[in-house]
């Protein structure tokens, strides 16, 4: 049953062998400039028209930092991690004891980081500008607002537990941009689809379900809405094997007299794949 179960990439929609030249690419970029600033600073510094110490020493930092964003890339893209069964707790939620899934976040830290790393280096730029009186010291501000703006959000998603709570009562997320949820006899079924970036598992409801809620989490500029109700878990937040989660939820879908399992250990064991 597992092997005929839905199919979830834990990257976005590109084959592996683009994601792939891309690390190729940019690691060569970065170390390359690394490279270039550590000859300016020891055996080029008495070259002439050489560059300075600062310019140097900035392209020797901008090195290091493009082969760690490299790094962050390959690690949100391409590597595997192994199942971690510990991110699958026995918990109560609210009033009710319930089976979680804490969702792995590495997928999400990494355009965070590449932001940050972008507003340093424009900042830098910009100050360098101003600094030399340079008319075009705005060009980089045109970078930096945008992602000034939408930052603070970026740091509201990443506060947020980001979980999928099972309970005998029915199950719900906390994800990046609200919480959701749904009672079982409320679920239809569930799907494997591409949204934007990512394939998710989509939790699908029954037309109009009564039981559907949805709260979107604090705001500094925006929040985006679902287009209409669904439970999505990204593909790369899964902890553990997702099918045995799907295979979990279509169980207690299908079968009301299992769902007391999700006030205990059982529960916890059937969504890691060991039940009997």
């Amino acid at each position: 049953m597992l092997d005929d179960g839905p199919r979830l990439e834990t990257v976005g929609g590109s084959p592996r062998p683009v994601y792939w030249g891309v690390v190729v690419v940019c690691g060569l970029l970065g170390a390359g400039l690394a490279v270039v600033g550590l000859l300016a600073l020891t055996t080029l510094r008495d070259a002439r028209g050489a560059w300075g110490p600062g310019a140097g020493a900035g392209a020797v930092a901008g090195g290091l930092a493009w082969l760690a964003v490299t790094w962050t890339f390959h690690r949100s893209y391409l590597h595997d991690p192994r199942p971690d069964p510990r991110k699958v707790l026995v918990e109560r939620v609210g009033d009710e004891p319930a089976v979680v899934v804490v969702w792995r976040t590495t997928f999400h830290w990494q355009p965070v980081f590449v932001s940050a790393v972008v507003l340093l280096a424009a900042g830098g730029w910009t100050l360098g500008l101003v600094r030399a009186g340079h008319w075009a010291w705005w060009v980089p501000v045109l970078v930096v607002v945008p992602l000034l703006l939408a930052m603070p959000d970026k740091v509201l998603e990443l506060a947020r537990p980001l979980r999928l709570v099972l309970t005998p009562r029915g199950l719900g997320t906390t994800a990046l941009d609200g919480d959701a949820w749904l009672d079982w006899d409320d679920v239809r079924g569930v799907a494997v689809v591409q949204d934007n970036q990512w394939s998710v598992v989509r939790v699908v409801p029954v037309s109009r379900p009564g039981s559907w809620t949805y709260r979107r989490r604090r705001r500094f500029v925006s929040v985006p809405a679902p287009d209409g109700p669904c439970l999505d878990v990204p593909g790369p937040a899964f902890p553990v094997d997702h099918r045995h989660v799907v295979v979990a939820i279509e169980h207690y879908r299908r079968t009301p007299a299992a769902r007391s399992e999700l006030a205990g250990e059982a529960g916890r064991r059937r969504v890691l794949g060991e039940a009997g």
